[in-house]
């Protein structure tokens, strides 16, 4: 290359004269952003603009560069290199005056021009071109490699390219960016390089990290930035390959988000504290990383199964981040949780992904669900098929998402035509209840109690009759916004209507449970209501002992002025509350009479209809008619017939207070306090039991009606307790401590890198080695075996049978026959597992090993329920 300076213009010319354009394309490109200077074409007549005056590069080099990329033999491009790093070399001291070009600027306004300096074209194609000749027999770009010393390849072994020919000009040396020693900027560069050549040496990468684990602290901003703002973390076997800091969680919570989320855990062991501590890497996902997920589906195209399971933890981990008793700091008041409550992530029914603009319902009752959910434009939030809406009340509160229940409006259909029929005694039955539900409340539900008072609602359960009719009829109308409502009509046994404080009753429903549950309702969704008026409906006669079995005491002094103002009439307020006067006093036969001359008359009244019933025409004012429902032109109403949806409860049914899986685990073995006396021969195999761990023989069943959905219900949340006690069980094979107060939520955050959901329970590894599996065999409808959960540890069977009762204290429950048999057989392999008070925070399961030798030993009660001779 022969180079001439022409000492008049300062711009280097001959063969190797460079067009003014190319140039400044050329640092235009390199360093636009980082110079004062806008990248703007300068003309005479605007006072903005730039130029250069004296940049320069070399067409022969270029030619030689160009000509390094053919396809050529590798030994010829190594020659190459070698000899244009030896002339570079060695006129070093000519080609370093042509490193920098001198470029001039200015602004709108300025006067005249600043001046300032930049690489020259030929200095950046010298430090952008893989042109140096490595050890390793190939090309490589200046900052890539590192001089062939002992002290360099004594840290960083092979895992960096070392330069193939000896050169001493250290001021070449440095201005090209060779790397002298084992450093920071070192190590980054190369990194970049592997990521530029597509590398997958593991061993390489790993090296790399532990070096810049060690030397951290050298320049601990520099690598944060770098590892933040490009994808210098290689995993393998992923899509991308190559991640930024931000982009990863150390944690390996597949189990969570699937294959939605890298996780470096597996891969760099021995490297947390370079990535977590240093790097500043999430251990565990953030609120933030659940919310990124969901979004992330809501984009595919096809929902998979697992997809969904991943919906659900999603909205499971946001709500209890939403929950101020969990956190101290609800995520609803973070910058990012607005935005994104607003986008269109929210799986429905129907199998789209909508946005929430107060569109959304919750189905918080499926008879109406029923009725509304396929019409157009009105989606409900997807939720699995019986999974409770209370599991992720805050976040559906925060979403701003409506509960059906709450959305609709519900008025009798009564026509001018049809007589209804006032009741007498269905009312004074209603009435004599009232001042039992007016302790319940006092003394149970306090608060309730204090707002029904305020609301004036107390005061108006007097003025409740009770009308028979022959067809009862209702009308639910659901508005979905200002502009539509839908209609849709049903059939109904009972039902109660706030406007007029009517309860409507058909004639021929003798259910005195309808009856229950609707009167439950004048006070508000208040749980466990509509259980006690049924009970005490039911037992009248019993009525005060049951007030004392529950510790309700009669109203206070004070109180007692509500409960007089209630009734319409001095007589039937003198009447309710002698009633009670008297039965504390303990006249009782005389109130038991009474009571059952009222059921009979109750009863009666169903079967012949109106005789002796004083026939009442019932207009609707427009004083007492449902709140309008708007008349705008816009308004499309849909109305259609169906059958009676809302009255196939034969018994209460049942919600659990709380989910499973955020009651804290409490499990113990049974410990017999004394021995009891044996009531089974060995001769009853054949014959059912009930058992009881406990000696007492007065016991007493709750009075309380279930339906038989309530009771499997009940069963179902109690071997989803006991599944995730045994999983905190069986953790201690890990040397895994768990507190007392620990949920199966709390579990599975903190060891889901071990733990592993399947379709039938959880699979434990140690080692990478499945070492325990637990199997529910009733996950997703019943199995139809004698016990409910199956462990297999070290290739042992261990069977479980879960007896669940919502009850806290202990009371007898049954085994089958077949049962019975299979504990005889399995001795310590087969354990009853007593779940007391699920479905409750109190919840506790006493485990009670080999209860057939326990019972042999007398140290638990069994009784028969049939003999076999």
């Amino acid at each position: 290359i022969i180079v001439k300076k022409d000492p008049v213009t300062e711009i280097y010319q001959g063969s190797d004269y460079a067009d003014n354009k190319v140039t400044r394309k050329a640092i235009s490109q390199r360093d636009k952003g980082s110079t004062t200077w806008k990248d703007e074409k300068w003309r005479d007549t605007d006072w903005r603009g730039y130029y250069i005056e004296d940049d320069w590069i070399s067409p022969h080099l270029k030619q030689l560069l160009d000509y390094l990329k053919k396809d050529i033999p590798n030994s010829q491009k190594i020659k190459i290199s070698q000899n244009l790093l030896k002339m570079l070399n060695d006129h070093w001291n000519l080609y370093k005056g042509m490193i920098k070009a001198k470029y001039y600027y200015r602004y709108y306004g300025q006067i005249g021009w600043s001046h300032d300096f930049t690489g020259s074209t030929f200095y950046l194609v010298i430090l952008n071109n893989a042109w140096l000749p490595t050890k390793d027999g190939r090309l490589a770009k200046p900052t890539e490699v590192f001089l062939d010393k002992p002290e360099i390849q004594e840290v960083l072994g092979d895992t960096v390219p070392y330069l193939a020919v000896e050169i001493k000009n250290e001021d070449f040396i440095e201005a090209i960016g060779i790397n002298t020693e084992a450093n920071i900027e070192g190590v980054l560069n190369y990194l970049t390089a592997l990521i530029e050549q597509k590398s997958e040496d593991e061993e390489k990468f790993e090296k790399l990290y532990k070096f810049l684990d060690e030397h951290f602290e050298e320049d601990n901003i520099k690598i944060k930035e770098e590892f933040a703002r490009n994808p210098l973390i290689f995993v393998p076997g992923t899509e991308e390959k190559y991640y930024s800091s931000k982009e990863v969680i150390w944690k390996d919570v597949s189990n969570v988000f699937g294959e939605n989320r890298i996780y470096l855990e597996k891969y760099y062991t021995k490297h947390k504290k370079f990535f977590v501590e240093k790097l500043g890497i999430s251990e565990k996902p953030t609120p933030k990383d659940y919310a990124d997920v969901l979004c992330s589906i809501s984009e595919k195209d096809e929902i998979s199964s697992e997809d969904k399971k991943i919906i659900v933890r999603i909205y499971e981990e946001l709500n209890r981040n939403l929950n101020p008793d969990k956190v101290g700091n609800p995520i609803s008041q973070e910058d990012w949780w607005k935005d994104f409550i607003e986008k269109q992530i929210f799986l429905n029914n129907k199998g789209g992904f909508w946005s929430n603009d107060r569109d959304i319902f919750i189905n918080d009752n499926n008879e109406l669900y029923e009725l509304f959910k396929d019409e157009e434009d009105i989606v409900f939030l997807w939720l699995p098929e019986g999974y409770h809406p209370e599991k992720i009340k805050f976040f559906i509160k925060s979403c701003g998402f409506r509960h059906l229940t709450e959305c609709v409006e519900i008025k009798p259909l009564i026509e001018e035509t049809t007589n209804y029929l006032k009741e007498e005694n269905h009312t004074n039955l209603i009435k004599k209840v009232v001042p039992y539900v007016l302790r319940y409340l006092y003394w149970r539900e306090n608060e309730n109690y204090e707002k029904l008072k305020e609301g004036g609602r107390l005061h108006r359960i007097g003025r409740i009759e009770v009308y028979l009719t022959d067809n009862l009829r209702v009308k639910y109308s659901l508005k979905v916004n200002n502009w539509r409502t839908v209609e849709k009509e049903a059939k109904r046994k009972c039902f109660y209507y706030d406007h007029d404080d009517h309860l409507y009753l058909e004639k021929n429903n003798d259910s005195i449970y309808d009856l229950a549950v609707e009167f439950s309702r004048v006070f508000g969704e208040i749980k466990g209501l509509d259980d006690f008026v049924m009970n005490m409906l039911n037992s009248l006669s019993h009525a005060e002992n049951i007030m004392k079995a529950k510790k309700i005491e009669v109203l206070p002094e004070h109180e007692e002025e509500i409960s007089k103002k209630i009734f319409e009439s001095k007589s039937e307020e003198t009447r309710g509350i002698e009633e009670q006067r008297r039965e504390i006093k303990g006249d009782e036969d005389e109130e038991k009479k009474e009571v059952e001359l009222e059921k009979d008359s109750f009863k009666e009244s169903f079967k012949e209809g109106d005789r002796g019933v004083k026939e009442t025409p019932l207009p609707i004012s427009s004083e007492t008619a449902p709140r309008p429902i708007a008349e705008s032109a816009k308004e499309q109403k849909v109305t259609e017939i169906d059958d009676d949806v809302f009255d196939k409860t034969k018994g209460k049914e049942w919600i659990p207070e709380i989910p499973a899986e955020e009651a804290p685990l409490r499990i113990k073995e049974y410990i017999p306090t004394q021995e009891v006396r044996r009531e089974i021969y060995e001769d009853e195999a054949s014959a059912g039991k009930t058992f009881a761990t406990k000696t007492s023989k007065g016991e007493t069943q709750s009075a309380e009606f279930l339906s038989e959905k309530a009771k499997k219900d009940i069963g179902r949340e109690g071997e989803k307790y006991a599944l995730y006690c045994i999983l905190k069980e069986k953790l201690g094979c890990f040397d895994i401590k768990i507190e007392d107060d620990t949920t199966f939520d709390d579990i599975l955050r903190r060891y889901s890198n071990i733990i592993l959901e399947t379709d039938q329970g959880f699979k434990l590894q140690k080692n990478r080695n499945i070492a325990v599996e637990i199997m529910w065999l009733n996950k997703k409808e019943e199995s139809g075996e004698h016990y409910d959960i199956k462990i297999v540890e070290n290739g042992k069977e261990f069977l479980i049978e879960v007896k669940s009762t919502k009850e806290h204290e202990k009371s007898w429950f049954p085994v089958s026959k077949e049962q019975w048999r299979l504990l005889k057989e399995k001795g310590d392999k087969f354990c009853i597992y007593r779940v007391y008070g699920a479905g409750t925070r109190d919840a506790r399961v006493e485990k009670i090993q080999n209860p057939v030798k326990l019972w042999q030993e007398g140290k638990i009660d069994a009784d028969p329920v049939r003999i076999k001779l």
